[in-house]
């Protein structure tokens, strides 16, 4: 008898013979012949050869994630490696796999999602930041492509990542073999931590004069500061955000008791130690050093909206009738 051992030959009472794969053998490479076989006598002598052909079929990758829950992404940090143990298999012997999909998932992508990845080994990326779907394509080994996709980062260039309370990211991961067979998909899951953004401030100044009234007596007529003003928490998403300060400072003062500055049209002494209320809640203190007065103004809470009209309101004057 001789043969590759693949399986068992037998043979009944009636001379009929049969044959056991000792096996699924799934290591056979799809498509390709592998042969079983068994040389037997009969009564007279005569050898016959049984053979018996088995063609493998293809098996589909095997795809297994190393984490169900990844530490947090912050915003606007660098690349977040999203599985560095991540493991592929395939039984099928010397089989190479021809791509990969990794998705975020349109369900959470938030716009500046980006997955990242260098090309290597033959293997090439492509990221849609419209569907959020890094596609990898090129034949290579198992071992390369999961090489490849352990290199897999995310990253996020949005100032509000969490928008439309999408603070975390399920990320899916599939391969597809060189016969078209996909591995079951896998899942991990990113949170993804928010960063409180500054608010902005842009403003063009008037650079006014003020002039001492005509005359006797006359008091000169305060002066608007500002031409344009923009004021904005820094991103849409936050539309719940509200401006609590400011601080304002005026330099050169010559005489502080003199000097005002103009708040929602209420004069504040630029003296030190002052400090008060405006009518619509904006609450005032005044400190003075050198000849450079910081007025620190609060609030509970104003739109970006609110403020920039108070910005864009602010006066100064000088109430010396004769020496301002």
């Amino acid at each position: 008898a001789d043969g590759n051992g693949y399986g068992v030959f037998s043979i009944n009472s009636l001379g009929a013979w049969t044959y056991t794969m000792n096996s699924a053998h799934d290591a056979f490479v799809a498509d390709r012949d592998y042969t079983d076989s068994l040389t037997v006598a009969s009564a007279d002598g005569t050898e016959h050869t049984i053979t018996v052909t088995i063609t493998g079929s293809n098996d589909a990758p095997v795809l297994s994630t190393s984490v169900d829950n990844l530490p947090s992404y912050i915003e606007q940090a660098s690349p977040l490696v999203l599985d560095a143990g991540l493991s592929l298999s395939d039984v099928d012997d010397s089989e190479l796999l021809q791509g990969a999909q990794v998705s975020i998932g349109e369900a959470n992508l938030v716009a500046g999602d980006a997955l990242t990845f260098s090309d290597q080994s033959g293997i090439s990326g492509s990221y849609d930041a419209a569907t959020g779907v890094l596609s990898l394509s090129g034949a290579a080994t198992v071992a390369q492509y999961q090489a490849a996709l352990r290199s897999v980062g995310f990253e996020s260039s949005s100032d509000d990542p969490t928008a439309g309370a999408k603070t975390t990211r399920s990320i899916s991961w599939q391969v597809t073999d060189q016969h078209g067979a996909s591995s079951d998909v896998g899942t991990t899951t990113l949170s993804v931590i928010a960063v409180n953004d500054a608010p902005t401030l842009s403003l063009t100044p008037i650079n006014p004069t003020f002039t001492e009234g005509t005359g006797a007596a006359v008091q000169g007529a305060a002066v608007n500061l500002f031409g344009s003003v923009a004021a904005a928490t820094a991103v849409s998403g936050e539309t719940t955000q509200t401006i609590v300060g400011m601080d304002v400072s005026v330099s050169g003062l010559r005489d502080g008791a003199d000097e005002r500055l103009y708040l929602n049209g209420t004069a504040i002494s630029l003296q030190d130690g002052v400090t008060g209320t405006t009518g619509n809640g904006f609450v005032y203190s005044v400190s003075e050093s050198g000849g450079t007065a910081t007025v620190s103004i609060s609030h509970s809470g104003v739109t970006a909206t609110a403020m920039q009209s108070v910005i864009g309101g602010m006066q100064y004057q000088n109430t010396n009738l004769d020496a301002p």
